[in-house]
């Protein structure tokens, strides 16, 4: 009996440890864009227009917006969108700053429940309020992301904010990763790197997967390589999970903190 007890202790301890290493798991793709097939069927585009070129999307938007008290224009925006109803998983994609001073913009609503347009003024109206995740990617010296709840700018509900500090860099390509669990616990990762965890339960389901790129005279904005998932394929190192403050790893370290005191006592007891 004191060997069984002794082994069935051993075993939770060991998946326990093993646990704490978060393997990751098998990726399970529900759709994926790489656009190298030079058309965009099966996307919407509700504002501006896009083109293809070198087998990514970039936006040559036609359309000019004015500004507040009939200022001056706002750059110029595209925004488009495909039927997506992943809310558990994984989406993943390349982005690209073609510019040579500050900004432009990209945003990715990679959960939504409605097509509309990112800016139809200087504002958003409250029918659209709550009914997005999106990830917002703005070069402003020297990069600034957000996580958000509305498909507008400006007037977004900021979730988070992240900078990247002096790793982002022009003209060059970026992998964006983002998750979501079935807690409403939002991850992103830039390059590898966890930039915002973060748990929220706004929306809980979606229905399209959304684009918006901007093209100006500061710039041009691209995307690529869009892969959609309903596993978690990417989890963070143990010492983000750290410097992040989730709760996660704690807790499983707590466990096994629990097991162990129990085996060292269980030994005492014994041994007298």
């Amino acid at each position: 009996m004191e060997k069984k007890f002794i082994h069935v202790l051993l075993s939770i301890l060991i998946m326990l440890i093993s646990g704490m290493a978060i393997p990751p798991c098998k990726s399970e793709v529900v759709w994926s864009e790489d656009f190298d097939d030079g058309d965009m069927e099966g996307w919407t585009v509700t504002q501006g227009n896009f083109t293809i070129v070198n087998g990514y999307l970039e936006s040559v938007a036609r359309e000019k917006l004015v500004g507040p008290m009939g200022g001056s224009d706002i750059d110029l925006l595209s925004c488009c969108f495909t039927q997506s109803k992943v809310a558990v998983g994984t989406w993943s994609y390349d982005i690209y700053f073609n510019c040579t001073s500050e900004l432009p913009e990209i945003a990715v609503e990679f959960m939504t429940l409605k097509q509309t347009k990112w800016r139809t003024g200087m504002g958003t109206t409250a029918e659209n309020q709550g009914k997005t995740y999106g990830i917002y990617a703005g070069y402003n010296y020297p990069g600034t992301y957000e996580l958000y709840t509305a498909p507008t700018f400006p007037g977004s509900q900021m979730l988070k904010i992240y900078s990247t500090g002096p790793g982002l860099t022009r003209k060059e390509w970026h992998h964006i990763d983002v998750t979501r669990n079935e807690e409403g616990q939002i991850r992103f990762y830039v390059d590898g790197k966890l930039g915002i965890d973060f748990v929220d339960n706004q929306v809980t389901e979606s229905q399209y997967f959304g684009i918006m790129l901007e093209y100006s005279h500061k710039g041009k904005t691209y995307i690529d390589n869009i892969v959609v998932s309903d596993t978690i394929d990417v989890q963070p190192s143990e010492d983000e999970l750290t410097k992040s403050g989730s709760m996660e790893f704690p807790i499983k370290l707590g466990i096994v903190g629990i097991f162990v005191a129990a085996l060292i006592i269980w030994s005492i007891k014994r041994k007298n």
